[in-house]
């Protein structure tokens, strides 16, 4: 199975968690980053595009920002890109664990790439949607079997 989950808790009606479950073949993580409302709608409304242009990818990334809005660590990133001739997209996912000041410097992670169809991230895009207006609890990006 070959599959992104995600979940979104809000804090208040500007701000939330969302949680990203990755599985592809043998591989699998989990992490959390917090964004803000206004960041999820822009990266909603950008699953609709098509065709979606070399350098134009579609990211939605979170971690730990510096003081001069650098991500320093980035536990969920999400990006989306055209691949080859065919309209055919790939979608990476690298996710890990936040490294504390006070704790441990160790850091686990995980990077997946899934191939997908434009048929795939449009039912995406739908459940999106309805994660950030409440009516759904988990939205999923699956590929569609080949």
């Amino acid at each position: 199975m070959q599959r992104l989950i995600l979940s979104y808790q809000p804090e208040d009606e500007r701000h939330g968690e969302i949680t990203a479950h990755v599985e592809s073949g043998d591989y699998a993580g989990r992490s959390s980053a917090w964004f803000s409302m206004e960041q999820l709608r822009v990266f909603g409304e950008a699953l609709a595009t098509f065709p979606i242009m070399p350098g134009k990818e579609l990211t939605l990334a979170g971690g730990f920002w510096s003081d001069d809005d650098k991500l320093d660590q980035t536990h969920v990133s999400i990006r989306i890109e055209p691949v080859g001739l065919r309209g055919e997209l790939r979608l990476w996912v690298a996710l890990a664990t936040p490294v504390w000041p006070q704790g441990k410097p160790d850091q686990n992670g995980v990077q997946v790439a899934i191939m997908l169809s434009y048929s795939d991230l449009d039912a995406f895009h739908k459940a999106f949607a309805a994660l950030l207006d409440g009516s759904l609890r988990e939205a999923r990006l699956e590929a569609a079997p080949t």
